[in-house]
């Protein structure tokens, strides 16, 4: 989980002694992120802070607003000093997602010195590559990023809305259907890049039904067909639209997008080795599949399988990680 400790308006939902311009000062007068992490920590569920380097609110930023001019010192001061509270307020946590850093370049945010600090404070945390520099992995915005120009192999992980939106907008009613997010996932993991699918809480901190209703249905499904995601890395190029595969060990894991229920299709698998056992992942059922000289080809129709993305395992004598 990636949680807001602070935006570029400068308001900050965690305790700390740089501003008086935060959460413990509101009406709320509680430190939300104190409370989620020891939840995440009760439930050993990694937590990331995100953190604009930005702060349109405080008077040491508002003098460097300005693009590619220095950002002063005293501000410099101030961005260390939350990060070393979040670094040493709430235990131990999986990383920092830098934000918000694009209008000044990595010396003048003193990038080096703030990714050391997190370093000699949370030496197991992961830090993405929005104060300028590479750190520890990449964050397309909107798109998962699989280009060749960014087929550099560093560790990605795309960043997308489920409407247009990343903070509430009442008037933005396009929502993806929880279809098109899972095969985005989907996608995703076949291009060797993870998720973070942003949620927009509503003024009153609650996530709006729309939400909610995508995010179970996206769960309802990986309670099928997880292993199909989770720890897997690409599979052997599929060379057919709506479709990915990806990998674990000696499985293959086809997903087919899009395909109805009683609709037959013919399709050549680039399995590797001999397949010795293909079944629909969602619930065991054997799945057709002939061997020849050419590989793998299956001829079936959909028996009642999820049409978002019907993932096929197939169980082989090779290793299948691309």
């Amino acid at each position: 989980m990636t949680i807001t400790s602070k935006h570029h308006e400068g308001f900050c939902m965690f305790r700390t002694a740089s501003s008086s311009f935060g959460i413990m000062q509101s009406p709320f007068g509680r430190d939300l992120i104190g409370e989620l992490a020891s939840e995440c920590h009760r439930q050993q569920m990694p937590l990331f802070f995100y953190f604009s380097l930005m702060d349109w609110n405080n008077p040491a930023y508002r003098e460097s607003m300005k693009p590619k001019t220095p950002v002063s010192r005293a501000f410099i001061d101030v961005i260390k000093t939350q990060l070393r509270e979040l670094c040493t307020q709430y235990g131990k946590i999986a990383g920092i997602w830098f934000d918000g850093g694009w209008d000044h370049s990595p010396e003048q945010w003193h990038s080096e010195e703030l990714i050391a600090l997190i370093r000699s404070l949370q030496p197991d945390a992961l830090v993405n590559d929005r104060a300028g520099l590479p750190a520890d992995f990449s964050t397309p915005e909107q798109e998962l990023g699989h280009r060749a120009e960014k087929d550099d192999g560093r560790l990605r992980e795309a960043c997308l809305t489920i409407n247009d939106n990343w903070g509430y907008a009442k008037s933005d009613g396009r929502y993806k259907p929880t279809a098109e997010l899972i095969q985005l996932l989907a996608l995703a993991a076949g291009s060797d890049c993870n998720v973070l699918l942003n949620v927009g809480p509503k003024p009153t901190g609650v996530i709006q039904p729309e939400f909610a209703e995508r995010l179970r249905g996206i769960g309802a499904w990986l309670q099928k067909n997880g292993a199909a995601i989770y720890a897997t890395r690409p599979g052997a190029g599929v060379y057919y639209t709506a479709s990915t595969s990806t990998a674990r060990g000696n499985t293959f894991y086809l997903h087919l997008f899009n395909w109805p229920a009683g609709a037959g299709l013919r399709i050549e698998v680039p399995v590797k080795g001999k397949v010795t056992r293909a079944y629909a992942l969602e619930n065991g059922a054997a799945f057709p599949f002939a061997t020849s000289a050419d590989g793998i080809t299956t001829t079936a129709t959909n028996q009642g399988w999820s049409s978002d993305d019907c993932v096929i395992a197939f169980d082989t004598d090779t290793d299948q990680s691309a």
